[in-house]
Parts: C-alpha cells; sequence; structure tokens
C-alpha cells in the first residue's frame, strides 16, 4: 500500500504539469490512495486539486462532485481546516456557479440558490460581492435578463475589488463580454487595453480577452488589431479542448472576414476535440459558428468541397446541415431550461450572420496582390500610327499596350472592316489575341488571313512575315516538317530583303524552330554570327544568353550577352526587358559579381514589367528580397518577399509560395516580428515538398528561434531537440556543426525553463559535436554555467577548467583576437562567480579582476561593469566572512 509521502509526491508531480488529461489521471491515482489510506485532510486536499484540474482541464462536470464533497466536509468541521483552505473552497464557489451555467441539465434555480449561498459565506468570511455581483451578472446575461445584468454590472463596478475577486488579466475579460452583449464595442476595446498590452495576464490571459474582442476590433475598424489578436491568441489555445468555444470565436471572425480558408483550417484541426468539449455551451459555441463558416464557403462556391471530418470527409453543405442542427439543439436544451428564448436567438443570430469585410488579411503576405497600374490609353487618332505603337510593342513584349493601340484603332476606324495592309496588320493582332489565349487554331487562321491581306496589298515582306510566324506555331504544335518548311523560307526571305528588324526577326525564328527540333547547337551558331553586329536587336541577345546560361564554359559569354541585351532593350517597357534584367541579375548572382548591380537589375525588370507580366514580378520581388535578405538589409526585403508570396498566391504557384516564404520568415525574425517569422516558417512548412531538405531546415531554424522568441519555449524546446536529432542523423542535411549548434540552442532554451541540469547535458553536447574551436569552447563555458545553477558547484568548477584549457590549446593564429578574450573574459566570470559560492574568495577575486581586465581590453564596458560589480560583491562577503571568523576566534579566546 501507498504512504502519504507517495501521494505527495503524486500531487508534486501533477503541479509541475500543464492541465489536461494527465495531469488529472495522476491526480484520480492520488485520491484513490489516499482514501486507501484513510488520510482525511490528505484526501481533501487532493480533492480540492482535482477540482481545479477538471475545471481547467476540460472536465468541469465533474468538479461538481469533488466541490460538494469537499464543502460538505467543510461544513461539519470547520474547525479542522486552516484559513487558506477555507478561502479556497470559498474561490471554488464561482467556478461551481459558472459550471452551472453551461450544462442545461442543471436547474435553473440550483444556479440560483448556489449564488445566494455564495453571498452568505462571502459575508460571513468578511470578504467584499465584488465576485457575487460579477456571477449575478453573468447569469442575467445567459438567460437574457438585459436589466437585470446592467444593474449587476453597476453592482460590480462600484463594488471595490478584494481578494476573492477574479484575477486582474480575467475581471476585464467578463466585462468585456457584458459590454459586447450590450453592443458597446468601443468601451469593450477601451476596457481591455491593459490586458491586451500584456500588463495584466494569467494562464488564461490574454487569450481570452483577445478572443473576445476579435469581433469588436473589426466592427469599430480596428482591422490590424483584429487580424493579430486572432493570430495571437489562436496560438495560444490551439489543440486544447478547454478552448473549444474560443475555437468558435476564431471561425466566426475567419468566416465575417474573408478568410473562410483559415477558418476551415481551424475547423478540421480542432474539429476532433468537439467531442471533448467542456460543455454543452461550448459545444453550441463551436457547433454555431462552424455551421456560419460552411454556409460561407457555400456563398463563396466552395459547397462542395470536402471537409475532414471524423476520420474521413464530409462535404461542406451536408456538414453544414449537422452543424446547424446540433447548434440549434443545443440552444433549444438551455431555453427550455432558462425559459427564455436568449440562447436561441443567440445562435440564430450568428448562423444568419454576414460579411462585415471583403477581406483582412491576416499576415502583411496574405494580403490579395495588387496588379501593375494598367497602360494608359493612346489617345491618337492616326490609325497607321496606332498600328505602328500596337506592333512596337508587340516585338518587346509588352501585350497589354499593344492591345491597348489596337483597341484604339478599332475605336477610330469604326466597326467596318480596314482594308489593304490595315487589314493584314489588324488580323496580325487578332492572331496575337488567340495565341495567347491558348487558341492555336484560331491563331493560324488570322495569321493565314493576314499573309493574304498583305499578298493581294503587295507587301511581301509582311506576307513572309505572317508566314513565318504560321511556320513557328505549327512547329509548336507538332507539325515540325511543314512548320520549319515555312520558318526556313520567310527567313531566307526577310534575310535577303527586309530591313535590320526583319533580320532580327527572322534569325530569332529560325533559332527557335532550330531548338525546337532539337538542333541547339546550330541555334546557338547562328545567333552568336548575328550578334557579332554591334547594333543587334536585344531580342535576339536575349535569346542567346538564355540559351548560353546553362552550356558548359559559357558562363562569361552569357552574362555578356544578357548585359548587351538588357543595355539595346532599355527604353523599351516590356517583357523582353524585363527578361533580360532577370536573367542578367541572375547570371551575376551566379558568377559572384555586383550584388548592388544585381539589386538594380531587378528594380530595372519591376519598372519594365508589364501587368499581364506578374509571374516576371513575382519573381523580381522574390529574388531580390532574397538578396537583400543574405547581405543583411531584411527590413527591405521583407516589403519585396511580402509582394512575392502575395503575387504567387494569386497565380496559383504555390511552389514558389513556399520558397518565397522562406526568405520572407528569416526577414521578419531579422526584424525583430517572431510571431510574423514563426506563422510564415510554419505556411512554408506546410507547402515545401519533404524532399526539400535544405529549404526545410532552414524554415525549422527560423521556426524554432521564433517560438523562443515568442515565450513558446516548451514548443521552441522541441523544434530544437528534433532538428538536433535530424541534423545528427541526416534526416534533416548531413551537418555535425549544424547539429551541434541546435543542440547547444536547446540548451539555452532549457536554461529559460530553469531546467539547468538538463540544459548542461545539451550544452555537452555541443561542445563534443563543434570539434576544437572557439564554439566548442563557448558551449563548455555554457555547460558550466548551467551546473552551476543546477547546484553542482564542484562539476562547474571542472568544466570552466575543461573550457579554458580548451581555449589555451587552440592555435592563436586560427582565432580572432577579440572573440578568443571575450570567451576567456566570461569563462573568467563563470569560475569567479561559482568560486565565490564556495567561499574560496581570493580565488574568485581573482579570477573576476582577469575577467574584467579581457573585457576592458576589447572595450567591452556593459561586460567589464558587471565583472566590476561581482568583485565588489565577492569583496564584500570576503570582508563578512572575514569579520565573522574573528567574532568567532575571540569568543573562543582563540
Amino acid at each position: 500500500m501507498s504512504d502519504a509521502r507517495e501521494v505527495r509526491e503524486l500531487v508534486g508531480r501533477a503541479g509541475d504539469m500543464p492541465y489536461g488529461q494527465a495531469k488529472t489521471v495522476l491526480l484520480e491515482e492520488a485520491l484513490r490512495r489516499a482514501e486507501a489510506l484513510r488520510e482525511r485532510d490528505l484526501t481533501f486536499q487532493v480533492r480540492m486539486s482535482l477540482t481545479e484540474a477538471y475545471v481547467y482541464g476540460a472536465e468541469p462536470v465533474k468538479s461538481f462532485a469533488t466541490f460538494s464533497r469537499c464543502l460538505a466536509e467543510y461544513d461539519a468541521e470547520p474547525g479542522r481546516f486552516a484559513d487558506w483552505q477555507h478561502h479556497s473552497l470559498l474561490w471554488q464557489f464561482k467556478w461551481a456557479i459558472t459550471g452551472m451555467t453551461r450544462f442545461p441539465e442543471v436547474p435553473l434555480g440550483r444556479a440560483h440558490d448556489a449564488l445566494t449561498e455564495m453571498e452568505r459565506r462571502y459575508r460571513e468570511a468578511g470578504h467584499g460581492l465584488h465576485a457575487v455581483h460579477a456571477h449575478r451578472c453573468y447569469l442575467a446575461q445567459h438567460v437574457g435578463d438585459r436589466e437585470g445584468a446592467e444593474e449587476w454590472f453597476h453592482h460590480w463596478q462600484t463594488t471595490p475589488r478584494d481578494v476573492m475577486s477574479d484575477c486582474e488579466g480575467c475581471d476585464p475579460n467578463g466585462k468585456v463580454a457584458h459590454l459586447v452583449w450590450m453592443g458597446l464595442d468601443e468601451a469593450a476595446v477601451e476596457l481591455a487595453a491593459p490586458v491586451v498590452a500584456g500588463e495584466l495576464t494569467c494562464h488564461v490571459q490574454p487569450q481570452g480577452i483577445l478572443s473576445a474582442l476579435l469581433m469588436p476590433y473589426v466592427r469599430t475598424g480596428r482591422l490590424t488589431e483584429a487580424a493579430a489578436a486572432h493570430r495571437r491568441a489562436y496560438r495560444l489555445v490551439q489543440g486544447d479542448a478547454n478552448y473549444v468555444d474560443d475555437f468558435g470565436d476564431h471561425m466566426e471572425f475567419c468566416a465575417l472576414t474573408g478568410n473562410e480558408a483559415r477558418g476551415l483550417e481551424i475547423l478540421e484541426r480542432e474539429g476532433p476535440l468537439l467531442a471533448k468539449a467542456a460543455s454543452p455551451r461550448a459545444a453550441m459555441r463551436f457547433t454555431g459558428a462552424a455551421a456560419l463558416l460552411l454556409r460561407r464557403l457555400e456563398e463563396t462556391g466552395h459547397g462542395g468541397a470536402a471537409v475532414r471530418w471524423n476520420g474521413g470527409e464530409i462535404p461542406a453543405a451536408e456538414l453544414r446541415a449537422e452543424m446547424e442542427r446540433d447548434a440549434r439543439a443545443f440552444a433549444a436544451r438551455f431555453d427550455a431550461r432558462n425559459g427564455t428564448a436568449e440562447q436561441g436567438d443567440r445562435v440564430e443570430r450568428l448562423l444568419a450572420a454576414q460579411p462585415l469585410v471583403e477581406h483582412l488579411p491576416l499576415t502583411p503576405h496574405a494580403r490579395r496582390a495588387v496588379a501593375a497600374p494598367a497602360p494608359v490609353p493612346p489617345r491618337e487618332s492616326d490609325p497607321d500610327e496606332l498600328l505602328r505603337r500596337a506592333e512596337e510593342s508587340w516585338r518587346h513584349a509588352d501585350f497589354e499596350a499593344a492591345f491597348a493601340a489596337w483597341a484604339r484603332f478599332d475605336e477610330v476606324t469604326g466597326p467596318g472592316e480596314p482594308s489593304g495592309a490595315r487589314a493584314a496588320r489588324r488580323a496580325d493582332g487578332h492572331g496575337l489575341a488567340a495565341v495567347l489565349a491558348d487558341r492555336p487554331h484560331d491563331g493560324l487562321r488570322e495569321w493565314a488571313r493576314a499573309a493574304e491581306c498583305y499578298r493581294l496589298a503587295g507587301d511581301e515582306l509582311g506576307r513572309q512575315s505572317a508566314l513565318g510566324r504560321i511556320g513557328l506555331l505549327k512547329c509548336r504544335m507538332g507539325e515540325m516538317d511543314e512548320g520549319l518548311a515555312l520558318v526556313e523560307a520567310s527567313a531566307a526571305h526577310l534575310l535577303a530583303y527586309g530591313s535590320a528588324v526583319h533580320h532580327s526577326t527572322a534569325t530569332v525564328r529560325l533559332a527557335q524552330a532550330r531548338t525546337l527540333q532539337g538542333r541547339t547547337d546550330e541555334a546557338v551558331d547562328l545567333l552568336e554570327r548575328a550578334a557579332l553586329d554591334d547594333a543587334a536587336d536585344g531580342g535576339l541577345l536575349l535569346l542567346l544568353a538564355d540559351m548560353l546560361a546553362d552550356r558548359p564554359g559559357r558562363a562569361g559569354d552569357a552574362l555578356a550577352a544578357a548585359a548587351r541585351a538588357r543595355a539595346a532593350l532599355r527604353g523599351h517597357r516590356g517583357a523582353d526587358l524585363a527578361g533580360a534584367c532577370l536573367l542578367h541579375a541572375r547570371l551575376i548572382r551566379r558568377s559572384g559579381g555586383d550584388l548592388e548591380e544585381a539589386l538594380a537589375a531587378y528594380g530595372e525588370a519591376l519598372a519594365a514589367a508589364p501587368r499581364s507580366e506578374a509571374g516576371s514580378r513575382a519573381i523580381a520581388h522574390a529574388s531580390r528580397g532574397e538578396v537583400l535578405v543574405g547581405i543583411g538589409r531584411a527590413a527591405e526585403a521583407a516589403d519585396d518577399l511580402i509582394e512575392a508570396v502575395a503575387a504567387f498566391t494569386a497565380l496559383g504557384a504555390a511552389g514558389y509560395a513556399a520558397l518565397a516564404r522562406v526568405d520572407l520568415c528569416r526577414a521578419y525574425l531579422a526584424t525583430g516580428r517572431p510571431l510574423d517569422a514563426a506563422e510564415t516558417a510554419e505556411e512554408a512548412l506546410a507547402l515545401l515538398p519533404a524532399d526539400a531538405v535544405e529549404g526545410r531546415t532552414d524554415v525549422r531554424w527560423v521556426r524554432a528561434v521564433a517560438l523562443r522568441e515568442l515565450g513558446e519555449l516548451e514548443t521552441a524546446l522541441t523544434a530544437f531537440t528534433d532538428l538536433e536529432s535530424d541534423l545528427a542523423t541526416g534526416r534533416a542535411g548531413t551537418s555535425a556543426q549544424e547539429a551541434a549548434r541546435a543542440a547547444e540552442e536547446a540548451g539555452d532554451t532549457l536554461m529559460r525553463l530553469e531546467r539547468p541540469l538538463e540544459a548542461a547535458r545539451r550544452f555537452a553536447a555541443a561542445a563534443q559535436g563543434h570539434g576544437p574551436g572557439l564554439d566548442a569552447v563557448r558551449a563548455l563555458r555554457r555547460q558550466g554555467a548551467a551546473l552551476f545553477q543546477g547546484d553542482e558547484e564542484e562539476a562547474a568548477l571542472d568544466i570552466l577548467r575543461t573550457a579554458g584549457e580548451a581555449l589555451a590549446r587552440l592555435p592563436r593564429e586560427t582565432l580572432d583576437d577579440a572573440e578568443a578574450t571575450w570567451e576567456s573574459g566570461w569563462i573568467a566570470f563563470e569560475e569567479a562567480r561559482t568560486l565565490g559560492w564556495l567561499e574560496r574568495f581570493a580565488e574568485a577575486v581573482k579570477r573576476c579582476d582577469e575577467s574584467q581586465a579581457a573585457f576592458r581590453s576589447i572595450a567591452h564596458e556593459d561586460a567589464a561593469a558587471e565583472a566590476a560589480d561581482l568583485g565588489d560583491q565577492l569583496r564584500r562577503r570576503q570582508h563578512w566572512t572575514d569579520l565573522r571568523g574573528d567574532g568567532h576566534e575571540a569568543e573562543t579566546g582563540g
């Protein structure tokens, strides 16, 4: 049989655990053993602890029995209990009354009776009625008694707080709920400000009040605050069955702010917890909000989408009907118990709610992409000039400008068909439009019409150009023999009789046909011969640079060709100039060239790319952002990468959006935005393929550091230890140094969790993994500091001396003197602190002076001042120790 000590050990272990099933099971076992021992006082205390575990572990219905048993035991022998036990029992009265309102099977009269009993006991104990008024207000709200709720709210507000009041984080949460229920959103936001600012928190705040403020923020136009509240609060509650009703708040918010996809993620992720909801009231809130969300999915055209639910899939429309039915059934049970229609009315208002904003971006990069400005429509009235503009824009791949000029031509020339050469040139435009719309057969027909019109107009150069276009299109459609013959015949005529523009166009077309035929060497030779002309066309040079870029040994030639293409095309806005700039920047980076020149090229690409080239613009933003992150200009990088993610997402390019997020999360972290960094990293991990090992590892690093900065220390610790394991075994790359770094970061996180002996083990692993060098010395020094914090002073001294010896053995010529001196100073500091704790003051003071001297030698005045302060403390302690020793000798006649 267990003894009382073992029961207390179980209770102690439970006390170190978070609320949830594991903690509750441990306390239930402790209660079973305490009852078997017939230890009345111990049993009472375990039962009180179990009541708390039930309330905060999503099982409040079980707390009724434990609380009632404790209350009856206290009433039977009140003199047996200490004041603090009486206080705890009175505190738990609040939990009991709250629970009664949340279970429709508990008669309403019992809640009223319990409130009366609570008030009596509080008065007899000499406590104020602040908490009593709060719970009377809650009960009035629950049944829809607005007049009563207002009266009790007034008493609540005007009664001074006392020791039985909810904490200063939770009390405002209840008041915010009342104000929102009364439609006073502005007052609710104002009252909540201190809790939101982090001035007043507890284990359920600020997440509780942030969830309550989601809709008030939106309704009052505080959209940035609303997005931040959703993101911050949901991170704190996700996966916790005690917050099933809060999940309803977040789904409602998503449904009414254009974030239905995010809401669906929450529904699917948290759906399994609905069966574990803390109460019917929580389940009612969840199902009602889920039904609203699913209705919005239907209204946005996704009613047939499959929703992951109960281990399978169910159509959204079908699940919506189920959620509506359940929400109404819960409400009906409450209203039948209460004798009012309040809960049913709330559910119906929720189910019928309409969007408040079209789309509220939850992160900067989640906004919808903004297209580049449309070209200014030409006001020219000369049909031939309009055709010239259209053809010039077409030649430089500025298709929007070309179509705008053709549209203006149609407006100027009227509804009839143009004649002669104009008819041919206009048919060229219709053919281009068809090809760009992926209607190649229509394109062939229009270009054939153009060729015939050119023939009738006596323009053989125009006819041959049209035939060349037809030939290249046929090659692309797989009709190689016929197509190649047309291209070759067209090129021969244009090269013999055409202008420089005709020569360039014919050469490019012929090179493209050769490439499609698999004769790439011939294509490159053809382009290189044409490029010998100093006035070679930019489009031709761009094609040459692109073909040379990946050919072995031709990197320098490709770079030179890209630079010439960019220079030749400059001044002609369009996809060709944008493409030349992007290629030039890529080749500069590949060659290790001037990154400032690459950045300038990306900027020029963005200025040149027309609105139709959204992909090019996205690549320019992503690439420029990647360079800026790499050279430490993270703030500028974030702006580019936000644009890139939004643009790739709009294009449906999820893979590219994921890669842009890799750099974006790094930029967020470097600019002090850990929440953005963590969420962006998590989005990237969800999108990156499993074989993108390097990218996934980079993102995991960012996520782990960001989680630690957010204070999510347990999750961060798991992230670092998983990284260490995967790096050590090759699942996240094969770098012993990176594995050692992960071990060291895990040790740092354990120190923040006040688990120094575990931290010491991770630092030891890091030191071994780093191998000889300053990194290993640093890890050893941190191991020693951790052992000191864990009350292992002698072991700490041994490790610190080992660190010093390891530093002394390193070849000085391989070290950065300042870094080595920095480590030497901190080793001496940690030794001094440890020696002082062991009251070896002479040695401690000596090491402290050495630490101070080391820091001063490298001008680290803050560290030197810290060492000086420690030295002063050590000297004072040595002085008082000496005095005590002298006094002892005098008393003993020494």
